[in-house]
């Protein structure tokens, strides 16, 4: 079944880009695809310069466990590991040993620096999310794909992550986020607007209230 069609996209490096629509629009299949967890069946995806059509799939592994971080909606987190280990986590499967400090700023910049021996159980939603966000940097990501990020999240938490993802965005890491929230869509660079597998508008900076009826008028 065909679920994306005719779609291209280009994202810059220091662009926070945010996907959003109607439920079964597509928005989080193109992310995954984008982010090289779901093949295509025609086109091509280049990520962070490379055409991942011609790597193998334990090469496409190896390029996302290198150049890519994921946030998923559900955290993701070990429960019988410490915050500090659940963000240490990802470098180690790169074989990257990341040094005490490293990790330490890494949970400083997440608001997290007290909470590195406290299981993700003990947590409130928005530092489990704070969490992973923090363990997806650490592995030095030149894109940070997030899916619905603060869909389990409050009204407080969810502008808490988003803040964090806008901070995470530099010259040279782009930042992709499926959102249903259009808060959150409006504080990021570009907003593309999907519609039965297309794209069926591209705003710049546009307020919350353009990208609600956007939404609204692509379902």
């Amino acid at each position: 079944m065909e679920i994306l069609h005719d779609v291209s996209i280009e994202v810059q490096e220091g662009e926070f880009v945010s996907v959003v629509g109607p439920s079964g629009s597509g928005k989080s299949t193109l992310l995954y695809c984008l982010a090289g967890l779901e093949p295509v069946s025609s086109g091509s995806v280049s990520l962070v310069g490379t055409d991942i059509a011609s790597l193998s799939r334990s090469q496409i592994a190896r390029l996302r466990r290198d150049q890519v971080g994921f946030v998923f909606q559900s955290y993701n987190l070990l429960p019988s590991l410490s915050v500090r280990e659940n963000v240490e986590m990802q470098a180690r499967l790169a074989g990257r040993r990341v040094p005490r400090g490293e990790i330490d700023a890494s949970l400083q910049s997440v608001g997290l620096e007290s909470f590195g021996n406290a299981r993700p159980a003990s947590l409130s939603g928005g530092q489990q999310q704070r969490t992973a966000i923090a363990r997806a940097l650490v592995a030095r990501p030149r894109v940070l794909f997030a899916d619905e990020p603060t869909g389990a999240l409050d009204a407080v938490a969810g502008t808490e992550v988003i803040g964090l993802l806008r901070q995470t965005v530099t010259d040279e890491r782009a930042v992709v986020m499926v959102t249903h929230d259009p808060e959150a869509a409006a504080r990021t660079d570009r907003v593309l607007v999907m519609r039965d597998g297309r794209v069926h508008r591209e705003m710049v900076r546009p307020s919350a209230r353009d990208v609600f009826r956007a939404v609204e008028h692509a379902a």
